[in-house]
């Protein structure tokens, strides 16, 4: 979470219309949403909500804050 924690945190996690539901949200609030299964697959998998992400995870979700000005 930005200025609150020192790596990306997990802050929600859905699937199937819950997901689209979550991106609908974020989107109405001007929260960049990003399509990219080689990224939400693993996280989806491997994190759990209010966790950090992985160590293994930290290149390609950063590349993804970067781009969109998250950082």
């Amino acid at each position: 979470i930005k200025g609150e924690t020192p790596v990306p945190t997990v802050v929600g996690k859905g699937q199937g219309r819950a997901a689209d539901e979550m991106a609908a949200q974020a989107r109405q609030a001007g929260i960049p949403v990003v399509d990219d299964a080689t990224v939400a697959e693993p996280l989806f998998e491997r994190a759990n909500t209010g966790t950090y992400i992985g160590q293994d995870m930290f290149s390609p979700v950063v590349r993804h804050l970067v781009r969109h000005g998250l950082t």
